[in-house]
């Protein structure tokens, strides 16, 4: 539907009864449980990024250009956050978003559909049955890169995750891949703190400043 006050468009959907998928969660549950789980994502996953792209396409899902978002976002740190940083930080930004951009092989790929916002809180649990009911949050979905699925999961969920997923997905380089995972989780820090710029939400730019600050503190 349609808010007649805003004219912005809403959904809804009936209530999935469980818990999020957390990684502690995840964890603390027996080995062999653990191991259906992450297949069970894996499968979503797969059985997703199978849909036909130009259906999806004729329905009006939008394909997203990676390159020049990031690039955007890139010119866009350097006017809104820089001045918050110390030259050490923008030296860690400006590597980081450098070393994707720079590698056009990150840009050769085949297009797939994609959630695009795939963490574990919008994987849902049924604690009593220890099966996943439900995927939430479809609001980002996209066209793109089918790596840029997994960076929440693989960093949430840790290798095992990772190879459970590319024993189904063989991926041409695996220390490209893990090169572009790390840049898509490290970069949401730097889309948070352009987030808190823009919305002037002082929360979000304080802890986004903070985590990156860290960040470049690492090796």
């Amino acid at each position: 539907g349609t808010d007649p006050r805003t004219g912005l468009r809403f959904s809804g959907y009936r209530r999935i009864d469980g818990i999020a998928l957390a990684s502690e969660i995840l964890f603390g549950l027996d080995p062999a449980v653990q191991a259906g789980l992450m297949e069970q994502v894996v499968r979503f996953i797969r059985q997703l990024h199978s849909f036909p792209v130009d259906r999806v396409t004729r329905l009006g899902l939008k394909s997203n250009d990676y390159e020049a978002e990031y690039a955007g976002d890139l010119w866009q740190t350097r006017e809104l956050v820089y001045p918050m940083l110390d030259q050490r930080e923008r030296d860690y930004v400006g590597r980081l978003y450098e070393g994707y951009l720079g590698d056009v092989r990150n840009f050769d790929y085949e297009p797939t559909v994609l959630h695009a916002d795939l963490s574990p809180e919008h994987i849902i649990l049924d604690p009593a049955t220890q099966a996943i009911v439900g995927v939430i949050d479809f609001s980002d979905m996209v066209i793109g890169d089918p790596d840029y699925e997994i960076h929440w999961l693989s960093t949430e969920y840790g290798d095992e995750f990772l190879q459970r997923y590319l024993a189904r997905n063989p991926h041409l380089c695996l220390d490209r891949l893990r090169r572009k995972l790390r840049f898509f989780h490290r970069s949401q820090t730097v889309v948070d703190a352009l987030i808190g710029v823009r919305r002037d939400d002082r929360e979000i730019l304080q802890t986004s400043l903070a985590e990156l600050k860290e960040q470049a503190r690492q090796p």
